[in-house]
C-alpha cells in the first residue's frame, strides 16, 4: 500500500479589517483604540507608544507594556482605562505574520 500525502499552505500578508483612529477624551475615560487586520497565519497585534506632540518617527516609539491601566486585547484593539494626561501622545499598531510586508498605522490621543 502506497500512501500519497499531498499538503497545500495558503499564505496571506495582513490586512487591514479596521484601522485605528484618532481620539480625543476627557480625564478618566476609557479609551479602546480598535486596530483589527487580519491574514494566514492571523497576524500578532503589537502596540507602542511615543508620549507628547509633534512628528514621530518608528525609533522614538517604545512597547506598551500590559498592565490593570492599559492592556492589548486578543483582537489587537488597545484598552486604556481612566485615562490621564501623561497618557497623551502617538500610539503605533503594527500587525504582522511573516507573510509580506507588516501593517502600521499611527493614531494621536489628546487628552482635555
Amino acid at each position: 500500500m502506497r500512501l500519497i500525502l499531498n499538503i497545500s499552505f495558503i499564505l496571506a500578508s495582513p490586512k487591514w479589517v479596521k484601522k485605528p483612529t484618532d481620539l480625543e477624551v476627557i480625564v478618566n475615560q476609557k479609551v479602546v483604540f480598535t486596530c483589527q487586520a487580519e491574514g494566514i497565519p492571523e497576524p500578532i497585534h503589537r502596540w507602542k507608544y511615543r508620549p507628547g506632540e509633534g512628528p514621530s518617527q518608528p525609533a522614538d516609539f517604545r512597547s506598551v507594556v500590559s498592565s490593570s491601566h492599559m492592556y492589548v486585547l486578543e483582537n489587537g484593539s488597545l484598552v486604556i482605562k481612566d485615562v490621564e494626561k501623561q497618557d497623551a501622545g502617538s500610539y503605533l499598531c503594527e500587525a504582522s505574520n511573516g507573510v509580506g510586508e507588516s501593517l502600521a498605522e499611527v493614531v494621536k490621543l489628546s487628552v482635555n
